[in-house]
């Protein structure tokens, strides 16, 4: 009895030695792995990210229906409002692979499926899943124009003021909104703050993660979205 009794301590205490020495899984020099963050639906091959790499998204459990209704995954500051996305995409029914561009700016955000497009509530929310860009700039309320920014457009130019999305290629749109200031600055959706630059008949319009090229048509611009094809289509209010 008394050698069972003692083979069963060298057991425990070469257990405990091994787990101690990081034997029992993780990184050979006990630094702890990036797993990535997971949901239901979504999940992200790791959870920080540098500034402009690519975050890859695998999305499962997709129905038909969902896609028909241009189910999309997109980018969000953390805590902002479902109306405010960044970057979007649109998964296939099943399972898929979408590839994200990290936001320029450091900071906390949150990749977030909605099982319909255009009706940005709660009640077409399906999950969210959170993810830290490590570097880059630092988001500010309102930054400082880049030298010539808007210089071409001048305090008359009629690409300056408050545009309001009136189509699509998906048809249908809701409250989208573009505020272009003076200064070469701008507001989208009266939260996110860029900057552009006109040149000609076109304009660079840039935000966290996306950088947009506009064709200006008098007072009217059109945008296509390089992640998704989608066209967009702002008249001046």
């Amino acid at each position: 009895m008394f050698r069972k009794v003692l083979q069963g301590m060298i057991i425990l205490v070469m257990v405990l030695a091994l787990t101690a020495c990081g034997g029992g899984g993780g990184s050979s020099n006990g630094t702890p792995q990036d797993t990535g963050q997971s949901g239901e639906y979504m999940s992200i091959e790791k959870s920080v990210f540098s500034s402009g790499e690519t975050v890859t998204v695998t999305t499962t459990g997709i129905t038909e229906e969902m896609e028909d209704a241009d189910a999309f995954v997109a980018i969000y500051n953390a805590g902002a409002g479902h109306d405010h996305y960044q970057q979007y995409l649109y998964p296939q029914a099943g399972s898929d692979t979408l590839h994200f561009t990290a936001p320029t700016s450091g900071g906390n955000y949150e990749m977030r499926l909605f099982k319909q497009d255009y009706v940005y509530t709660d009640e077409t929310f399906v999950e969210s899943v959170a993810f830290t860009v490590d570097g880059g700039t630092t988001a500010v309320d309102t930054p400082s124009p880049p030298s010539g920014s808007g210089s071409s457009s001048g305090s008359g130019s009629p690409f300056l003021g408050k545009f309001i999305m009136t189509y699509t290629t998906h048809g249908g749109f809701g409250d989208e909104y573009f505020d272009f200031r003076n200064d070469g600055t701008f507001s989208f959706m009266g939260q996110i703050e860029g900057t552009f630059t006109v040149s000609g008949n076109t304009a660079t319009i840039a935000m966290p993660g996306v950088d947009w090229i506009a064709e200006i048509d008098g007072s009217k611009i059109t945008i296509e979205d390089p992640f998704s094809d989608v066209v967009m289509v702002f008249e001046k209010e």
